[in-house]
Formats: structure tokens, sequence, C-alpha cells
């Protein structure tokens, strides 16, 4: 597995290349865990990311420090946008006809 550390808008991340889902560990994704000095800049982070087809995982933030963090993840080399089979539309969100 290869990784990849950087800071990135003040945010310090770390990717692992081809670690697995987060869920199960199932081959094929890249994930992220970021972490940042406030939430604040956390969710910005977070919105870039999601620009790069990177998805949120997980995430939460400390009221004592105000420092947060958040788990993101995609498919390896992914470029455009994408579905994960394990999230799904909450039934009270669906359109109906």
């Amino acid at each position: 597995m290869e990784t990849e550390n950087g800071v990135r808008e003040g945010v310090a991340y770390e990717i692992a290349r081809g670690s697995g889902h987060p869920l199960d560990k199932r081959p094929g994704f890249d994930v992220m865990v970021a972490d940042a000095p406030s939430r604040h800049m956390l969710e910005r982070f977070i919105e870039t990311a999601t620009q790069a087809h990177w998805r949120l995982w997980n995430n939460g933030w400390s009221p004592d420090t105000g420092s947060a963090s958040g788990i993101l993840y995609k498919p390896c080399g992914q470029k455009e946008a994408w579905l994960d089979s394990f999230v799904r539309p909450h039934p009270g969100n669906q359109v109906r006809h």
C-alpha cells in the first residue's frame, strides 16, 4: 500500500492508496484521513475534496481543542462522479410520483 502525506489549506492529510473500502476493506479504494485545526477548515477541505470525487465517510471534532478530523474515500484512480453500492438513499428522502 502506497501512502501520500501533505498539507493543503492548513489541513494535514494522508492518503492510503489501495487500502480498501472503509466499511469492509473491499479492494479498489483509496482512503484519506484529514486533520484540521478547526471544523470550518475541515469543512472547506471536504468541500474541495468532494469536487475531486472524494466522498466523506465520517468526521468529527473535539469541543475541547476545536480540532476536527475526517475520513474520505473513493475508488482508486476515480476521475468522475460515482455511486457507492453501500450508500443507499433514506426512504424518507425519495421522490414519490
